[in-house]
């Protein structure tokens, strides 16, 4: 699954022992086109807001969630944004806190498979 497959959750990782689950979101994508990265990258957001606020998080057996678990979106990428698309981010930020998930970003940089 990826980026581009915007009605999907990509990975959902928790760690035993820990109240942290990071829902990530796997971006392959290049920004030679950045509004449509961006749009692809809005949706797949959309998608893991649903997918939180719709309790649907709370019913994966495997991994197992933890109550009032600290929620976090990785969005773990490929090749690095563009300084344009920080605003995005940004924006992205604010509105997840405001529902008490917090955002990051990884960039991938080696070339292995």
């Amino acid at each position: 699954m990826s980026v581009v497959e915007a009605d999907k959750v990509d990975i959902v990782a928790t760690r035993p022992g820990s109240s942290s689950v990071v829902l990530v979101i796997t971006d392959h994508l290049r920004w030679d086109d950045l509004d449509a990265h961006l749009l692809a990258l809005q949706a797949k957001l959309d998608t893991y807001i649903a997918f939180i606020e719709s309790g649907q998080l709370h019913r994966v057996e495997e991994p197992a969630i933890p109550p009032n678990p600290e929620l976090r979106i990785r969005v773990a990428m490929r090749y690095a944004p563009p300084p344009a698309a920080q605003e995005f981010f940004k924006k992205a930020s604010a509105v997840l806190a405001g529902i008490g998930v917090s955002l990051d970003q990884t960039v991938d940089r080696s070339d292995s498979i």
